[in-house]
């Protein structure tokens, strides 16, 4: 966990015993505000929203980020209201995979999660993490492919590149790997803010449903994109302001009290 991030924790959790009073939600909406100005940049990073308090906590503004093509074969962007399942019941709208020790990881190292296939394209196990190793004796990945990349149902291809000896035309078959689930809340803006971009379900946000890209709420995908952060640097930087400026005033004397 990056120091920031452990920072933001431990403050939090000072203020979580004041939280009830308005100095402590002032306090933490003051702090969440700076986060997310920090956070501004981020793909997939979720505000939170720090002009009004929603029970114990505050909302996540669930708004769609604006949506950026990278040109990055394992980057995936969501347009809709789903979010990529990682390892350990986290989930993310973070779409910046990397192949990493033979798996796919998101930006926080977690390891994805999606189904595997058979040759036929079938569903043969349940959710799992997608490995693609790289065999030592032809350098290939599974032995055969060259490459890997997401489409624009969910698919994780492995591709086998050739070119043509005598007019030079070089093409790429695609096999069907992996198929990710995507998942959906009952109360998706009251998840839970983990480490960066991540997240987790509770009581308040409801259990994750998984379906495939494309179905209900979920959303499409958008290949070789990222999905960049919902922050408005304005509105937060005005917020911050006016939450700063009360922190300058002192607090008013009960009636009777000397100078």
């Amino acid at each position: 966990m990056k120091w920031t991030h452990l920072l933001l924790a431990v403050s939090l959790t000072t203020l979580q015993a004041q939280a009830q009073t308005f100095e402590g939600k002032r306090r933490a909406l003051l702090l969440w505000c700076r986060e997310n100005l920090a956070q501004q940049f981020t793909p997939g990073y979720k505000a939170t929203i720090t002009n009004y308090w929603a029970g114990t906590r505050p909302d996540l503004d669930i708004s769609q980020g604006r949506v950026v093509n990278t040109n990055i074969p394992l980057h995936l962007a969501i347009l809709g209201e789903g979010y990529f399942c990682f390892q350990d019941s986290r989930f993310s709208r973070d779409g910046r995979m990397i192949l990493k020790n033979d798996l796919i990881l998101g930006s926080a190292g977690s390891p994805l999660l999606a189904y595997k296939l058979d040759e036929q394209g079938n569903i043969t196990q349940s959710l799992d993490v997608i490995r693609f190793p790289m065999d030592a004796d032809n350098k290939l990945y599974l032995g055969k492919y060259n490459e890997c990349s997401f489409d624009a149902q969910g698919y994780f291809l492995g591709g086998i590149t050739n070119t043509d000896p005598v007019t030079g035309y070089t093409h790429t078959d695609y096999t069907p790997l992996y198929r990710l689930a995507i998942a959906t809340f009952p109360q998706n803006h009251r998840l839970g803010r983990e480490e960066g971009t991540m997240l987790s379900a509770n009581s308040e946000s409801g259990a994750a449903t998984l379906d495939m890209p494309g179905q209900h709420r979920l959303g499409f995908l958008v290949p070789s994109s990222v999905e960049m952060s919902n922050v408005d640097p304005v509105q937060q930087a005005y917020i911050w302001g006016r939450l700063d400026a009360n922190e300058m005033r002192p607090l008013p004397k009960k009636p009777g009290t000397k100078k």
